[in-house]
């Protein structure tokens, strides 16, 4: 069987390596140059592929059914396809790296058993229409077509337009009746209207930011933040944000304090009172 796989991302290789296994000849087709282009960005560039947490609970979406794919037998085969890809992790805080600390291992490795198992890597391959005719599905990039028994989709969200990630996989879902749950931006940076961020700008340190959702406070993360001409960033905001996108889409009014000095249990007036009084003595 002839199966194309679109998007060669980390997804993609994934089912790239899957489909290999039933000996069907599989095909990436990859619009970038290089295939992984987001995977070697992933944690600052080394790549956190895997945490010790996986509750259920830290996978947030709509979609009602989401207990049968997060559940104790799947989430042991996703942690052994990356041990069978050989990599070696070091943990830290219950997130894995590999040991090189280098995203570029996880590519290496990914490329690696793809190639192992006849997988066809097509790079600069930009997909300009698809159809499905006589059960077959017709693929056409620039001026030529290609045809294939079956089509995946991996080609990512709009999360980063600048590495492939356009959207592009929604049109051809919605093309073929698919069903799309509405998406939101999550794990993303926040821009403020915030009047001193140009002096703030390249500042990190440790914070408690609090979400306020029509006045109220409905969740707080503490962590290191990092403050930029735009707005914040950092983990405890991007823990925030999944929230915040979605209280804008439904017209909320959203805030976010931040509490800069986490550490100070008392009234931080009554803080610097005492604090002046010692000095002055």
């Amino acid at each position: 069987m002839n199966i194309a796989i679109i998007g060669g991302g980390p997804a993609g290789f994934a089912a790239a390596i899957k489909a290999s296994n039933n000996k069907n000849h599989v095909v990436i087709l990859e619009k970038n140059s290089d295939a992984l282009k987001k995977l070697l960005l992933t944690g600052s560039g080394k790549c956190n592929y895997w945490n010790i947490n996986q509750s259920i609970n830290k996978y947030h979406s709509s979609y009602e059914n989401i207990a049968n794919i997060i559940n104790l037998n799947n989430l042991k085969l996703v942690e052994d396809f990356w041990n069978d890809l050989g990599i070696i992790p070091i943990i830290k805080n219950g997130y894995f790296y590999p040991y090189s600390e280098k995203s570029s291992s996880i590519k290496s490795a990914l490329i690696k058993k793809a190639l192992e198992l006849g997988v066809i890597i097509r790079c600069n391959y930009d997909i300009t229409d698809i159809k499905f005719k006589d059960n077959k599905f017709l693929v056409k990039a620039q001026d030529y077509e290609e045809e294939f028994d079956r089509v995946i989709i991996a080609t990512g969200s709009l999360a980063y337009p600048k590495t492939g990630s356009t959207g592009f996989g929604y049109d051809v879902a919605r093309r073929f009746n698919h069903n799309i749950i509405n998406v939101n931006p999550s794990l993303v940076q926040l821009k403020t209207n915030a009047s001193i961020k140009s002096s703030w700008a390249g500042i990190r340190t440790n914070v408690i930011v609090s979400h306020i959702e029509d006045d109220k406070i409905c969740k707080e993360e503490q962590g290191e933040i990092q403050l930029t001409d735009y707005g914040v960033s950092g983990i405890c905001v991007f823990n925030l944000s999944r929230d915040i996108s979605i209280g804008l889409q439904n017209k909320r009014k959203e805030k976010i304090s931040i509490n800069f000095v986490p550490w100070c249990q008392s009234n931080f007036k009554d803080f610097l009172d005492k604090s002046c009084v010692k000095h002055n003595d």
